[in-house]
């Protein structure tokens, strides 16, 4: 399946394959038929993985490796408008600062209390906690509190590029890219307070042991930015690790968005776990075709996404597209429980792709299968095209 490029004007959206992990590019169109923006979201991985960059000739890569080489390829100039860290989960940032290095970044946002980004793992250049201290530096900011599509106007003002119905990149006539959801559990403000005491040399230490327990036990999920965008009568809807919860916050708090009567691609939420893609949230989307970001990292004897679930999600939109016949590779909870490589005619795309011809039983697990990008180009014409 050849990467589209129409010679129209168009909107590419490229989910690059990282394995265990999250990074998506969206490359807008030019003046006078877009902005011409670059926006990313996520850029992290947490279990190795081996990622194909098509030739000839074809090479296998680490994730970090893939993410620079998508960033030099399609980003002009070097230049990303907009970054959008959806949620303090390290596979959706720890790849950050080393995959950044010679880009400028314009706009940087957040959910969650910029702490949460503190991570001794996370490391560039020997120093750790790199993208905490990149956000702090760059002086990102935190998207506001219970953040919804429509609903009342709780934070954000008139100038803010997140107020509700307002698109973040506007491209006219209703289109561009939309803040959808974001910190739905309204936490932000008490969970800051207890980062500011906790943190303050003034606490008890016996009171910062009990104020630590209270805020690792936060879910960041939950939180997770969910983005929309918009583009000639399509949309595209992308979940980050949003939950079942964040879809029924949106729900409660939405009107009805005039791009629930397009056609509509979903990026399944949580890596395509069933914690997300409820059965009322996939009815009320009926998306034409659904991306996971997913690796093999195993999760107490399982994985994600489960064939079980994907299933059920496609009988619940009642809508995905055929597609012309490409890889992916899901969890079988349905036989003998383990990671399969396998063939679909259904528009069904994991950025675990295939299975690595050269893996032998003496190699690590985590290089048996191989990560590819998809690319999701829409056209002038509005039409969707897919390939890698």
């Amino acid at each position: 399946m050849a990467i589209p490029n129409p010679a129209d004007p168009h909107v590419r959206v490229i989910f690059v394959g990282v394995g265990q992990g999250d990074c998506t590019l969206i490359v807008f169109p030019n003046a006078p038929h877009g902005t011409g923006e670059v926006v990313l979201i996520d850029c992290g991985s947490t279990k190795g993985a081996k990622c194909l960059i098509p030739g000839p000739p074809d090479r296998i890569v680490g994730a970090l490796e893939n993410v620079q080489h998508i960033l030099r390829t399609f980003v002009p100039g070097r230049v990303i408008n907009h970054l959008f860290l959806t949620h303090a989960d390290e596979d959706h940032y720890n790849l950050l600062v080393r995959a950044l290095e010679g880009f400028t970044v314009g706009e940087a946002y957040y959910t969650g209390v910029l702490e949460d980004y503190q991570n001794d793992r996370d490391v560039s250049n020997g120093v750790k906690g790199a993208t905490y201290r990149w956000l702090r530096d760059k002086g990102a900011q935190p998207l506001p509190d219970s953040l919804a599509f429509s609903g009342p106007p709780a934070g954000g003002g008139a100038a803010t590029p997140w107020q509700y119905g307002r698109p973040i990149v506007p491209l006219g006539g209703g289109e561009g890219l939309y803040a959808v959801a974001a910190n739905a559990t309204g936490s932000c403000a008490r969970r800051s307070a207890l980062w500011q005491k906790y943190l303050a040399p003034s606490t008890d230490p016996h009171e910062k042991t009990r104020l630590w327990k209270q805020i690792c036990r936060y879910d960041p999920n939950p939180d997770s930015l969910v983005l929309a965008l918009v583009y000639k009568q399509r949309a595209m809807v992308f979940m980050g690790d949003a939950t079942r919860e964040t879809e029924d916050f949106i729900r409660g708090a939405w009107g009805t968005p005039a791009f629930l009567s397009s056609d509509i691609t979903l990026k399944m939420g949580h890596h395509g776990s069933d914690t997300s893609s409820s059965e009322s949230w996939i009815k009320l989307l009926k998306p034409k075709r659904l991306t996971v970001s997913s690796g093999t990292k195993p999760f107490n004897g399982s994985g994600i996404p489960r064939l079980s679930h994907l299933k059920q999600v496609e009988r619940w939109s009642g809508a995905v597209q055929p597609a012309e016949p490409h890889e992916y590779t899901y969890f079988d909870d349905t036989a003998a429980p383990s990671f399969v490589v396998d063939f679909t005619d259904r528009s069904v795309f994991t950025s675990q792709l295939m299975v690595n011809p050269d893996w032998t039983a003496a190699m690590p697990d985590d290089e048996r299968f191989i990560c590819g990008t998809w690319h999701l180009t829409l056209d002038a014409a509005g039409n969707v095209m897919i390939g890698y």
